[in-house]
């Protein structure tokens, strides 16, 4: 296994916690999967983007094994994400921020989305970083998101918002190692 597979495997393998942070309770005694399936009006919001951990490590592990995404594979990455980004923004668009508090939420995840998209158009112009860019993508959509949750829920966070935050970090963590080194 070369260098790059090592190091995405080591950090698919610990985004697991991404996948178990969408059954564990977020705040509230609610997890993502509760609030997606809720009927209470716009929950569902908060809590289908957290899904976007299943597809980040199916696609990074399928990009392990076969060293490639196809085009198609690609474009629903950034469809998807582009979708989930513009979700996560539609919540301020429903309810406009009111207070110094909502607007530096609102500012954080748009920081946040800022950042990853600026990483992920670099990436594209990297010819070793084209193939992970789409995954980067993901894991910006998802950053944006759980940024806004974390700082909405700040004073009612359950293990399944730290295991949120350890993948928001590791993700974090992958793009900006990937961006510096230039390679995967």
């Amino acid at each position: 296994m070369n260098a790059r597979a090592r190091l995405v495997a080591v950090f698919s393998v610990a985004s697991l916690t991404g996948v178990s942070a969408i059954f564990l309770p977020f705040a509230w005694d609610g997890s993502p999967m509760r609030a997606t399936c809720s009927s209470e009006y716009g929950l569902w919001k908060f809590g289908a983007p957290f899904f976007l951990a299943i597809l980040i490590l199916g696609t990074s592990l399928h990009w392990i094994i076969s060293g490639t995404l196809s085009k198609l594979e690609k474009w629903i990455a950034y469809i998807i994400s582009i979708s989930v980004a513009c979700l996560t923004l539609s919540l301020f668009i429903t309810s406009p921020p009111s207070d110094f508090s909502e607007w530096l939420m609102l500012l954080a995840t748009i920081i946040t989305l800022a950042i990853g998209v600026f990483l992920v158009i670099r990436s594209l112009k990297i010819e070793k970083l084209k193939q992970f860019s789409p995954i980067m993508a993901m894991q910006t959509a998802y950053l944006g998101n759980c940024v806004l949750c974390l700082l909405a829920f700040r004073d009612d966070l359950e293990i399944g918002a730290y295991c949120a935050l350890v993948t928001a970090v590791l993700y974090a963590t992958q793009m900006i190692i990937i961006s510096i080194k230039k390679e995967v």
